[in-house]
């Protein structure tokens, strides 16, 4: 396995920015599966090396790990400047298939994350049906509310520990903010239909209701949803953590097995 963070000036983002990619072994030629992995709301590309065994995870299961940085800003779009989605769904997809072997099939390519990160990763997967057919939302959240519920949440959250509060873009429209009308679109797409892993620990007090509630909402409109409530585990590492390990080593290769891949 190698470990790569590049740096490039964003024409998404109009300024410099990083991202790590973790890449695996093989031969010249073979294009690997892809996870797009979004660190939670304090962080940035560097997180999940730090605090999660993804490089070990990646390594055994022979699959790329591509993490972004979202600057804390909720992975949103301002319509007349940056965007933080696009910088990932687009411009580090492209750069990444023409730099690394990894594959561009949406069938090989997956979008993950914690906490905040597992918002943007929902967020993604709802709003680009084309682009990935799995997606592990640990920690994260869904309704038809979610800036004034779970998002606002996690910023009251940030306060109370003395943090800056992550920020959506003053200028982000509503279609942003409000997933339920995309996921009722995202359902009905037969060609590329998405999976979702959704995890929460039970001890976690911030935004556990959120977890149950949108892991629920998502099955009744259709959706194959592996919920699962982790006994004992709060909002912390060694949660994400085990819930990382097992979306990448047991659910994805079911998951890929069922797609014949």
């Amino acid at each position: 396995m190698a470990t790569f963070q590049m740096n490039y000036l964003s024409m998404k983002l109009g300024m410099q920015t990083n991202f790590t990619a973790i890449l695996p072994d093989g031969p010249k030629g073979e294009k690997h599966k892809v996870l797009w992995l979004l660190h939670s709301d304090t962080g940035d590309d560097s997180e999940l090396l730090k605090y999660t065994r993804i490089l070990r995870y990646a390594e055994r299961m022979n699959m790329a790990v591509v993490m972004p940085c979202g600057y804390n800003t909720m992975y949103s779009e301002d319509p007349f400047g940056q965007k933080f989605t696009e910088l990932f769904t687009h411009e580090q997809r492209v750069i990444c298939q023409n730099y690394f072997p990894i594959s561009s099939r949406p069938e090989d390519n997956y979008i993950g994350g914690i906490s905040l990160g597992a918002y943007g990763a929902l967020k993604a997967a709802l709003m680009n049906p084309e682009l990935y057919s799995a997606a592990v939302i640990i920690d994260g959240g869904f309704g038809t509310d979610m800036k004034n519920g779970f998002l606002a949440r996690i910023c009251s959250n940030a306060e109370e520990e003395g943090l800056i509060a992550p920020y959506m873009l003053d200028d982000a429209t509503d279609e942003n903010i409000e997933l339920y009308d995309a996921a009722v679109e995202r359902v009905k797409s037969t060609d590329n239909p998405l999976k979702l892993f959704w995890a929460w620990g039970s001890e976690n007090d911030v935004t556990r209701e959120y977890s149950r509630t949108g892991a629920q909402a998502l099955k009744e409109l259709g959706f194959d949803v592996s919920d699962k409530e982790y006994e004992g585990y709060g909002r912390n590492w060694d949660f994400w953590d085990t819930a990382l390990r097992d979306a990448v080593e047991t659910w994805l290769p079911a998951h890929s097995h069922e797609r014949g891949n």
